[in-house]
C-alpha cells in the first residue's frame, strides 16, 4: 500500500518545533506571507500561485525570510527550466511502472520516531539501468519530493534517506 499524503493542519508538537527552528510566529508567517506575495505580484519574470498554503512551502524552509523564500522560488524555476527536458509535463502515471515494479525507490507509508517521511532507496545491487534508467530515477526522486512539499509535518520535520 502506497503512502497517503497528509495535508492537515499541524498539530501543536509539530507547531512548537516550527516556532523553534523555523521562526514561524503568527507575526513572521504574516509578515512573510505578505512581503512574498507583494515580490511575486512585482515580478516580471516568476509565476507562482499566491494563496497562503502555498507560500509556506517556500517560506519555511526559509526560515520566513521572504527574500530568502523569493530566491528559492528564482533558483526552482531556473531549475525547472534547465530540467525541461526531464521535468515538462511529468505526471507521477510516467514514472508508475518505474516506481512499483523494480523496488527502487519507497516511501514507507508510516513516519520514524521523528515523524519524518522515510524514503528507501535501492540504488545498488537491487537498481538494474536498464529497467530504470538514470533519468527515470531522478524524474522519481523529483515527484517525491514534489509530493513531500505539500505536506506541512514534512515541511518541518523534513524526511529521512536510507
Amino acid at each position: 500500500m502506497a503512502f497517503q499524503l497528509e495535508v492537515g493542519p499541524l498539530d501543536e508538537e509539530t507547531k512548537k518545533l516550527a516556532e523553534v527552528e523555523l521562526r514561524e510566529t503568527p507575526e513572521n508567517v504574516k509578515n512573510g506571507i505578505e512581503t512574498l506575495r507583494k515580490l511575486l505580484e512585482e515580478s516580471k519574470t516568476l509565476y507562482y500561485r499566491t494563496d497562503d498554503e502555498f507560500l509556506l512551502i517556500f517560506l519555511r524552509p526559509c526560515k520566513f525570510y521572504a527574500e530568502s523564500a523569493y530566491a528559492l522560488m528564482q533558483r526552482i524555476a531556473d531549475f525547472k527550466v534547465k530540467n525541461a527536458a526531464l521535468l515538462d509535463n511529468l505526471m507521477p502515471d510516467d514514472e508508475k511502472t518505474a516506481i512499483f515494479e523494480n523496488n527502487v525507490v519507497n516511501v514507507l507509508k508510516d513516519r520514524d520516531h521523528k515523524r519524518r517521511r522515510v524514503l528507501i532507496v535501492n540504488a545498488g545491487k537491487s537498481w538494474d539501468p536498464s529497467k530504470v534508467t538514470a533519468d527515470q530515477m531522478f524524474r522519481i526522486f523529483y515527484l517525491i519530493h514534489e509530493a513531500a512539499m505539500l505536506e506541512p509535518e514534512s515541511q518541518v520535520k523534513s524526511f529521512d534517506i536510507k
